[in-house]
């Protein structure tokens, strides 16, 4: 089960991810005036029109290819030993630290939460019209999808085979690839969430956030609780029938699961009151 504070914890204490750019083909390499600790900047514009800060040069065949930074971030390694010098495809040149943004945490966060189907092979991968039709017509999170489903072609030297959906039911709530580009193998294609979790996503990232909104929202008159059961403690402070009593006084005791098949149900269960500390067993095959 997905721990989100853990996971939160490490992102705070590496709140970056290093970037390694390399050449993708042969030549000879020139760097351009750049030193270890010099920020850099990627692509820009309302497209990504504009590239991102020139980072060198790779000449093969009397033909220069400039080589930009990906990402905004900051130098952290640059292999300068290498310039003018022939280099092989794949040869590394630069180290970007690039520190992430909001939107990057919560997509880390989601990657982790969601089912990912990943692709089985290096291609170029696309919907199958019936469902990029949906996809392109839909709001986030509306297409259902259910295990066994054609739901991709995968295109590969000249060959265009179709591709089942492997995984439990739910929405697509994430597309990782775009049908122009060559996806790598066990890269993810699509992040798939139960219906009803999705709901919950939409408006609060993490579980900790719905727990915060579960405490606060959730409660009762003390006059509709059960006498004798349910009492406000000490430091509640003053009452009467109509004060409205939180269910909850510790977030820390709710436990939320994502369990079931498709559709939209949640149900709250509520231990015996003298038993406060949940327990897990786990069920053999």
């Amino acid at each position: 089960m997905l721990n989100v504070s853990d996971l939160l914890e490490q992102l705070k204490q590496t709140p970056y991810r290093m970037i390694e750019v390399a050449t993708r083909h042969t030549g000879v390499v020139t760097f351009e005036a750049l030193r270890q600790g010099d920020s850099v900047h990627g692509p820009e514009g309302t497209w990504k029109e504009k590239p991102g800060t020139k980072l060198a040069t790779l000449t093969r065949e009397r033909n220069p290819k400039p080589i930009y930074a990906p990402e905004k971030g900051v130098i952290e390694t640059i292999h300068t030993e290498l310039e003018n010098q022939f280099v092989e495809c794949g040869t590394p040149l630069v180290t970007i630290r690039h520190y992430l943004t909001r939107e990057e945490v919560e997509s880390i966060i989601l990657r982790e939460a969601l089912y990912l189907f990943k692709a089985p092979e290096r291609a170029k991968y696309y919907f199958t019209p019936e469902i990029d039709a949906k996809v392109r017509s839909s709001e986030q999170g509306s297409v259902t999808v259910t295990n066994g489903q054609e739901l991709f072609i995968m295109s590969r030297m000249k060959r265009e085979v179709p591709l089942q959906y492997s995984g439990p039911s739910g929405v697509i709530y994430a597309i990782y690839f775009k049908p122009t580009e060559n996806v790598d193998q066990d890269a993810p294609l699509i992040g798939v969430c139960p219906e009803h979790a999705k709901t919950l996503l939409q408006d609060m990232k993490t579980k900790d956030a719905i727990r915060d909104y579960l405490v606060k929202n959730v409660g009762l008159p003390y006059k509709l609780y059960t006498k004798g059961i349910c009492q406000p403690p000490k430091e509640f402070g003053e009452y009467n029938a109509d004060t409205f009593i939180p269910r909850f006084t510790q977030k820390e005791s709710i436990k939320l699961v994502v369990s079931g098949g498709p559709g939209k149900q949640s149900q709250f269960w509520v231990p015996f009151p003298q038993v406060w500390k949940p327990v897990s067993v786990k069920i053999g095959e």
